[in-house]
């Protein structure tokens, strides 16, 4: 970084850099503006790229760097590129596109849909369908269907008032996700996704003698530290596997980014740039890319 004042931040690709940029970033009353300089792969001068960011979502910073590719030639955004219309075909149905009550605030992310035998209903077989919760005051609502086509709300895993003593729970506090239900011999036990108070995701397990509840949570977690989207297995000679996923999303990308600014020739190597991926179409251009 070479300097910052009022606000504005200028930067210089590092020594071996693939191309020598340098980069002015500045507030403007919408967002960002970036003003990028750097080799002009048609005529060998200097080019210019001025991008106004107005968000921060991935389309906005997806045509930012599309603007980039298309001015100095560098690498081209995956889903920005044409590719060829894919020639494969596979049935499916969809299940449930609507919202069914004003309680479940998040649509249906992260499903799990378990069946459930008239031996264990008395009520004959039903599909249960669980699903991600965030931050609503009703977490991990519970459907059932005959069918998989028309289906109806039975209850929440933790209705207000009642989550797990170790979690974290309100609105743009807590988040509850990706449960799923499972049956036992004795039990249905729902794996499930929270915060722990320090913050953290951690893994819980709840149980019920019911697929609809009332639901009691472990007094702990089974396991903490950062960990999301627990899946059970239940082998044939008996035996549980848990199986679950380090929320280490946010890690790696700042990793990456050290590694290439302490050994910028390995960029080249790791995301390398096909001659017509980054065609320029222009040497200067303005907007949102």
């Amino acid at each position: 970084m070479d300097g910052k004042q009022n606000d504005e931040v200028r930067l210089k690709a590092p020594a071996r850099a693939p191309v020598p940029f340098e980069l002015r970033i500045a507030p403007t009353n919408g967002g960002h503006v970036f003003d990028v300089a750097g080799p002009d792969p048609a005529s060998g001068g200097t080019a210019s790229h001025r991008h106004e960011l107005s968000g921060r979502e991935q389309n906005d910073y997806l045509a930012l760097f599309e603007g980039i590719s298309r001015t100095f030639g560098t690498r081209l955004p995956r889903n920005r590129q044409e590719s060829e219309p894919s020639t494969f075909t596979a049935p499916y149905r969809v299940l449930l596109d609507r919202n069914i009550a004003p309680e479940i605030w998040y649509g249906y992310g992260d499903p799990a849909v378990t069946r459930v035998p008239a031996e264990r209903t008395g009520d004959g077989d039903w599909y249960y369908l669980f699903a991600t919760s965030n931050d609503a005051p009703n977490s991990f609502p519970i459907l059932r269907s005959r069918t998989l086509d028309t289906w109806e709300l039975t209850g929440f895993v933790f209705p207000e008032g009642r989550k797990p003593a170790w979690a974290m729970d309100g609105v743009n506090v807590s988040d509850y996700w990706a449960p799923e239900m499972h049956m036992t011999e004795e039990s249905f036990l729902v794996c499930f996704t929270a915060r722990e108070k320090s913050g953290a995701l951690a893994i819980g397990l709840a149980r019920s003698s019911s697929p609809e509840g009332p639901f009691e949570s472990d007094e702990a977690p089974i396991i903490g530290g950062g960990v999301i989207d627990p899946h059970l297995f239940v082998g044939r000679d008996g035996r549980s596997f848990l199986f679950w996923k380090e929320d280490s999303n946010d890690v790696w990308p700042s990793l990456l980014s050290a590694f290439l600014h302490d050994h910028p020739d390995r960029t080249g190597t790791l995301f390398p740039c096909p001659r017509t991926s980054g065609r320029p179409r222009s040497r200067s251009r303005s907007g949102p890319g």
